[in-house]
């Protein structure tokens, strides 16, 4: 059966994060300032026991985001990386970034596999900004993160290797849908592995109608293989290859707990 018309996941999807970017916009500049946007970012979870632990520096400046931090990660385990497509701001300054790509026909396409593979290179970059962290007493986060220099650049003159850093995140971000989401984002790290063991995950209904790669418009380009359901760590809940899924072939459902390949 043909699916009803309505309105899409994804207008509504791009609409709720423009909000939660506004949300989060005003919180940053109404109680921090410009320069105060690790104040709000999940990443805290990670970062401020290091610095307390090692350095007794105060948690409390952070318990916004540390708060955030644990949420969405037991909100990971529920959805896979719902934080990611619904509400995280870089997701949303990435999906504005990729607009100039699709006008001028950029399209990379890499292999489902290889992408999954890649996503190792977010946990490298976890594992350093952890240690790294550790050892200087700093967030060594800020030197490239975007959603911190979305809104610092205002009142912080930037190093010659933060503007390297944001220079290929644009870049990257206009070649590739998600680019720094896919393979360098060190809480995307934490979501992407936690997601493979959520409850609910991307299914196909129909497996004989499941080749026909009408799906594979996935942001984070992943989809399900030779198993049952969506397995790898790029999944974020985007619901955007359910769109496009005809016949229903894809659901969003409880996770099959035993993978079996398919015929």
């Amino acid at each position: 059966m043909a699916k009803k018309k309505g309105i899409s996941s994804q207008t509504i999807r791009f609409f709720v994060q423009a909000l939660f970017f506004a949300l989060v916009s005003w919180a940053v500049l109404h109680f921090w300032g410009a320069a105060g946007a690790h104040h709000i970012c999940p990443f805290a979870a990670v970062e401020s026991p290091l610095l307390a632990h090692h350095h007794a520096i105060s948690m409390d400046i952070f318990t916004v985001g540390m708060a955030l931090g644990l949420f969405f990660i037991i909100v990971t385990l529920v959805f896979p990386r719902a934080f990611c497509g619904w509400v995280c701001p870089v997701g949303f300054i990435s999906r504005l970034l990729r607009w100039p790509g699709k006008w001028l026909g950029l399209k990379t396409r890499i292999g489902v596999k290889q992408n999954n593979n890649l996503a190792w290179l977010a946990v490298a970059v976890l594992f350093y900004i952890a240690i790294a962290t550790w050892v200087s007493g700093t967030l060594r986060c800020i030197v490239g993160c975007p959603f911190f220099w979305t809104y610092a650049i205002f009142d912080i003159r930037p190093s010659a290797t933060t503007i390297a850093f944001l220079s290929v995140f644009i870049f990257g971000s206009i070649v590739v849908e998600r680019f720094f989401c896919r393979w360098f984002c060190p809480y995307g790290a934490i979501l992407g592995q936690l997601g493979r063991f959520s409850i609910f995950s991307i299914r196909k209904e129909q497996t004989s109608r499941a080749d026909c790669k009408r799906c594979y418009v996935c942001p984070m380009g992943t989809l399900p293989q030779n198993t049952p359901d969506v397995r790898g760590p790029m999944c974020i809940s985007c619901l955007r290859c359910i769109d496009r899924s005809p016949f229903s072939t894809l659901k969003m459902g409880i996770r099959r707990l035993k993978e079996k390949p398919e015929e």
